[in-house]
């Protein structure tokens, strides 16, 4: 994990542990801890989209699916 949240006057910073480049400067922890997870996705491979989670398939769903389908 190279990257560190540290509390600085003000707010936090997102740090990278091994080449010491500040990330986020005086930001609040909540969005400090989001970088830091994103910085962490990026470095392994995630590929940021900017679209939210999918919702899974559960069987309340294919049920009013199908329902809808019958109505046609």
């Amino acid at each position: 994990m190279p990257y560190s949240i540290r509390k600085v006057s003000g707010g936090y910073k997102v740090v990278n542990t091994q080449t010491g480049d500040v990330k986020a400067a005086k930001t609040s922890l909540e969005n400090a801890e989001r970088q830091r997870r994103l910085l962490q996705g990026v470095e392994h491979g995630f590929k940021p989209t900017g679209a939210g989670p999918r919702r899974p398939v559960t069987s309340e769903l294919i049920r009013k699916i199908s329902e809808r389908l019958k109505r046609r």
